[in-house]
């Protein structure tokens, strides 16, 4: 069976200097504590999975707040570009997991093996005491997977449903898998790494931010109007657009940026 860490090991890489620690010094106790008191204004803008897993991370100190940032302004769902820095593709996928497997904090994709669509992102945090938390949101079918057999609901925290991955619970997960469900995981501290790998700082858009979140007059755009943004450079024919560099700052990182 092959095992998450030799395609994921964080020794292979170097990590980047001041990403967060995979595995922060939290109980399960203090981790749910953290997420709960998490005020709404502070959750992405738009609650869509990936979102609110890569938030999750942020809350339990694992990912830092400019990855959040970055991968915020990605236009579109599960784009080349989030994959690319998820370290997803086509074919490293799993199909087995167990609690060898979650060597770190991190993220999971879903990937629907009949289809070959990505589905549902879920952030799972290890914790100080060892147990793997599952925290996620928008997907009742995992939920009730998860949970079947117990009788039970998912505690819900900060807007999230939060599973405890016990033996009984990574078997039920485990039987999901069995139906042509794999997924891909990548640890926190190799997130922190891809980007600054892969981007060296540079945009992944290709643009700045202020592209995506404001119109030509200066004016912040809703939500919604974000989502309809036209973003020259992310289509296949468009792929030999120059890139611009777009440098850190506080200033130029963009404020509740969205998709």
């Amino acid at each position: 069976m092959p095992q998450i860490t030799a395609i994921n090991s964080i020794e292979s890489q170097n990590v980047m200097h001041g990403a967060p620690s995979a595995i922060t010094a939290l109980t399960t106790e203090q981790l749910l504590i953290k997420i709960d008191n998490v005020r709404l204004e502070e959750r992405p803008a738009i609650p869509v999975c990936y979102r609110l897993a890569v938030n999750a991370g942020v809350v339990a100190g694992t990912i830092s707040k400019e990855t959040e940032d970055i991968l915020s302004s990605i236009p579109g769902n599960y784009s080349e570009n989030y994959q690319k820095i998820m370290g997803i593709t086509v074919g490293n996928y799993f199909m087995h997991i167990s609690k060898d497997h979650i060597v770190d904090s991190g993220i999971i994709n879903f990937r629907n093996l009949r289809s070959g669509k990505i589905f549902h992102t879920a952030y799972v945090h290890k914790t100080i005491n060892g147990e793997i938390i599952f925290l996620h949101n928008n997907n009742l079918t995992i939920d009730a997977i998860l949970n079947k057999g117990m009788h039970s609901l998912p505690l819900q925290k900060g807007g999230l449903n939060v599973h405890i991955l016990d033996d009984q619970k990574l078997r039920n997960l485990q039987d999901y898998l069995n139906q042509n469900i794999g997924f891909h995981f990548i640890t926190t501290r190799d997130l922190e790494t891809n980007l600054k790998k892969e981007y060296g700082f540079n945009h992944p858009c290709n643009l700045p931010c202020e592209h995506l979140t404001h119109n030509s007059e200066g004016e912040k755009l809703s939500s919604e109007q974000m989502m309809d943004v036209d973003v020259p450079g992310t289509s296949a024919q468009q792929a030999n657009i120059p890139t611009i560099v777009y440098e850190f700052s506080a200033q130029n990182l963009p404020e509740n940026s969205a998709i």
